[in-house]
């Protein structure tokens, strides 16, 4: 019996034999009203919580980056332990939310010109929140066009949900897109007509995206919206604002080409060199592509990829990148340049709201490569009618680019010397023209434009040789558009959805 009270007695047994913090302070302040003030004040101040467990007070990073809030731990952190060598990545969210406008004439009207389902946005971003948090992936990186065009309120939406992954614990990096910045075709749609909405700038991106890349970033480039973050220990990720946006209220259009300044990507170099110097894994994240992901891409194509591909490729890799997370032509593709010894990637992730509406997840293996994997969404809280959702989003997308393609064949056109109009009329004739008894132009360009959005795309036995009929055609026009149709339907190396990718020192 007097052990048992000298045990009772020693502060020591409670923490020896694990019997908590609760009753150490019952313990220490035998006074019963003193012991309710004192446990009504700590569990207030979130110190104790009614369970018993000793936390940290304030909203702070604990052991293995378990997040802490003021008056308990993330609740994510209690279900599953997150893995911080584990990214996912998604691109291109457009998203839009239905308070602008989803139905009328004008929107309407704005659709057919787009292929994307902007309608659908938030109801897809809804399911990709949700599908990552049910995830143990740590890292969430988003490489652009973030909105529809840059209107405030769908930034402050797309903020809204990213929050909702860094309270769950995770840790989330976003970069703009052409789209994003000082866009003059912020609109919302009331019947048949389109009014101005306010957009932001570079100033206001940052601001509303801080939480998510900027306030912990180790450097910032002080000419572009560029930033580095090491989000776990030997990782370090280099964020490069690729978007031009400087005149886009001037020339009254958001500029779909990428490029870096001199100053911008000297201060890139410069961040990779830095952290190769520390022994650094580095890898980069871009809304621009860093290379042809199919081999006439910059010949047709040429404002998805960033200017001085080639030379920039090689700046990065022999400074030491490894690979660069990009988005942009809304493809599920990767592709690889091989410098000298290195190798370094262009690991293009498609569009949320483009069909096959994929995203990456991305595991740092401990013997260092990156172990990729492609997911997509296959449901959402939205009325598809009949349509299982792939199948939905599959006709939207074959339907929109079959409608757009006099569009994309006018382009090539107007190379020949004719001006937009003509062009235009007469690509749309061309697109009607049957290459097969149950298959026009138009079809068979959406066919094949569909396929390389999918990635790891091979040519149908049945569609290759009307290809190798158009190619060999005496139409220059036609041999021309062979020639594109070709290279879309001819997967380069490596692997675009399933891969390992390895990584060197």
């Amino acid at each position: 019996m007097h052990q048992k009270v000298a045990k009772l007695q020693n502060p020591a047994f409670y923490i020896k034999e694990g019997l908590g913090p609760v009753k150490l302070i019952v313990f220490i302040f035998k006074p019963r009203w003193l012991i309710g003030l004192f446990l009504v004040l700590v569990m207030g101040l979130g110190i104790i919580s009614p369970a018993g467990s000793v936390k940290p007070v304030g909203a702070t990073r604990g052991p293995n980056n378990t997040i802490w809030g003021r008056f308990g731990c993330a609740r994510e952190q209690q279900r599953h332990k997150l893995n911080y060598k584990k990214i996912i990545i998604f691109s291109d969210p457009h998203y839009y939310t239905p308070e602008l406008g989803t139905t009328g004439a004008a929107f309407e009207e704005y659709l057919a010109g787009d292929r994307k389902l902007l309608a659908e946005s938030n109801a897809i971003l809804r399911k990709t929140i949700n599908q990552i948090k049910a995830s143990d992936a740590g890292i969430v990186l988003i490489s652009g066009d973030l909105t529809k065009d840059g209107e405030l309120v769908n930034h402050l939406k797309v903020a809204s949900y990213l929050k909702e992954l860094e309270d769950s614990g995770r840790k989330v990096y976003v970069i703009n897109g052409n789209h994003d910045i000082n866009n003059p075709h912020a609109f919302k749609f009331e019947g048949a007509q389109v009014i101005p909405v306010e957009n932001v700038s570079p100033e206001q991106f940052k601001e509303i995206y801080k939480d998510f890349g900027y306030a912990e970033a180790l450097a910032v480039d002080t000419n572009s919206l560029s930033y580095v973050v090491e989000p776990v220990q030997g990782l370090r990720l280099i964020v490069m604002d690729s978007a031009i946006y400087d005149r886009n209220h001037t020339v009254g259009r958001p500029k779909t080409e990428g490029a870096f300044s001199g100053a911008t990507l000297n201060w890139i170099i410069g961040q990779i060199k830095k952290a190769k110097a520390q022994g650094k894994i580095v890898l980069g994240m871009m809304h621009h592509g860093l290379m042809d992901h199919f081999s006439v891409q910059r010949r047709f194509f040429a404002q998805y990829v960033i200017k001085d591909a080639d030379r920039i490729a090689v700046d990065l890799a022999d400074a030491g990148m490894a690979a660069v997370f990009t988005g942009h032509f809304h493809a599920q593709d990767i592709t690889a340049k091989q410098i000298g010894n290195k190798y370094i990637y262009d690991v293009e992730t498609g569009s949320l709201v483009t069909y096959p509406n994929p995203y990456r997840t991305i595991e740092w293996t401990p013997d260092n490569k990156l172990r990729i994997k492609t997911s997509r969404i296959e449901e959402i809280d939205y009325d598809t009618g009949s349509l299982k959702f792939p199948v939905y989003a599959k006709k939207y997308l074959t339907d929109g680019l079959r409608d757009l393609a006099p569009h994309f064949l006018a382009r090539i056109i107007m190379g020949q010397g004719l001006t937009e109009e003509e062009a235009v009329e007469q690509a749309a004739l061309i697109v009607r023209q049957k290459v097969s008894p149950f298959m026009t132009l138009g079809d068979l360009l959406a066919t094949i434009m569909v396929a390389h959005y999918q990635g790891d795309e091979v040519l149908d036995e049945e569609l290759l040789p009307v290809i190798q009929r158009l190619v060999a055609s005496e139409s220059p026009l036609l041999g021309m558009l062979g020639e594109a149709l070709l290279s879309l339907g001819t997967d380069l190396e490596p692997a675009d959805n399933d891969i390992i990718i390895p990584l060197q020192p």
